[in-house]
């Protein structure tokens, strides 16, 4: 290879470098430079909408500092103003913010072919959302992305439509159990539409899945008129939905579910059983007492935890029952009332408060 065709590969890569050198000098530039405007930008509409709001500006003048900045700077600003600031401030300021273009952008994002701006709109929404965009939630809750359909699922609480709540709770019905208990705690919090719609759908529901959701829901929400409902539930053929009976009931204290659920404490099956003690505790349920105190004879360690735990939380009654159990007798009931009688409260609490998968219930049965 000749000095000249070496001194020629030695420039171009020399070349090279220094345009990338270039190249990445610009383009951190260029960041400096549009962050430090985004930032200017977002202080504009910041101080806008705070003279707006102290009523020392049209809404004109606000209109129009949204409007002239970036859409990403007006953004930052209400996701940071709207975490901070809450009620009649942020009402009557979110009002305001639909009359923009600014607004009409973001709900023209929602349809956008790029799933970011879909999910970006989709969080901006569920902050200023009123009943006008329910069509567009309804888009939204039905987006092929994951993400943006549990994004989108906080516009409820700013649009508490019957439509849209239907939808989410069929999200509901068909996504995990993380997903599927943040998007109860999002529906529990309408209880007056989401009675209603519990009653019909235990009424018609057909669909497991379905079914044992309205259960959960119902029992989340624990409105008394749902409780003749649900009671004819506890004698399901579906074990699923008598586990799910079992549990909703623990937020329904009368003596019709302590019945119930003494019943229950005779299913054929284990996991019926253990759900139906831990309830009895839960709601109180003094008349179980006898009941509760065969459980610790189980043939199930889960059984027997459960109606152990139940008789502590039944207060001096329930621990004299087991303090009451001896070796001698069965030796399993006494083990496990030592052990739930050594429990300090906090342990006890949270052995009434937490709920226990099947999976890892079925897990720990087989161990024993």
């Amino acid at each position: 290879m000749s000095t000249a065709l070496l001194a020629l590969i030695a420039l171009v890569q020399g070349a090279f470098l220094m345009m990338l050198l270039v190249l990445v000098g610009v383009g951190r530039w260029l960041g400096v430079y549009r962050g430090r405007r985004r930032c200017k930008q977002r202080e504009r509409v910041g101080h806008a909408a705070q003279n707006w709001l102290a009523g020392g500006a049209s809404s004109k003048a606000l209109r129009r500092t949204v409007d002239s900045g970036s859409f990403a700077a007006a953004a930052e600003f209400l996701t940071t103003f709207g975490a901070r600031r809450g009620g009649d401030e942020w009402e009557r300021l979110a009002a305001e913010i639909q009359q923009t273009s600014w607004f009409r952008t973001l709900c023209r994002h929602a349809s956008s072919p790029f799933w970011w701006r879909r999910l970006g709109a989709a969080r901006l929404l569920a902050k200023l959302a009123s009943s006008d965009q329910t069509a567009i939630a309804l888009a939204l809750l039905a987006d092929p992305r994951p993400p943006v359909r549990v994004a989108a699922a906080e516009i409820v609480a700013r649009v508490p439509s019957r439509e849209l709540m239907e939808e989410l709770y069929e999200f509901a019905s068909s996504t995990g159990a993380v997903v599927r208990g943040h998007l109860l705690e999002l529906l529990a919090k309408n209880r007056a539409v989401l009675e209603e719609m519990l009653i019909e759908r235990l009424a018609s529901d057909r669909d497991r899945a379905s079914f044992t959701t309205a259960l959960e829901l119902a029992g989340q929400i624990g409105v008394p008129s749902l409780l003749p409902v649900i009671l004819p539930y506890a004698e399901a053929e579906d074990l699923e939905v008598r586990i799910a009976t079992a549990r909703a009931l623990s937020s329904f204290p009368h003596p019709r579910s302590g019945a119930a659920l003494m019943k229950l404490l005779g299913d054929a099956h284990w996991e019926a059983r253990a759900v139906a003690a831990s309830s009895l505790g839960a709601i109180g349920a003094i008349e179980a007492i006898d009941t509760l105190r065969g459980a610790l004879e189980d043939p199930s360690w889960w059984v027997r935890l459960r109606g152990a735990v139940s008789l502590r939380v039944l207060g001096p009654v329930g621990i004299q029952v087991l303090e009451s159990v001896g070796p001698e007798a069965d030796s399993y009931a006494y083990d496990m009332a030592t052990y739930v009688l050594r429990l300090s409260d906090s342990a006890v609490l949270e052995f009434v408060t937490r709920s226990i998968s099947s999976d890892a219930a079925a897990a720990a049965d087989r161990a024993a």
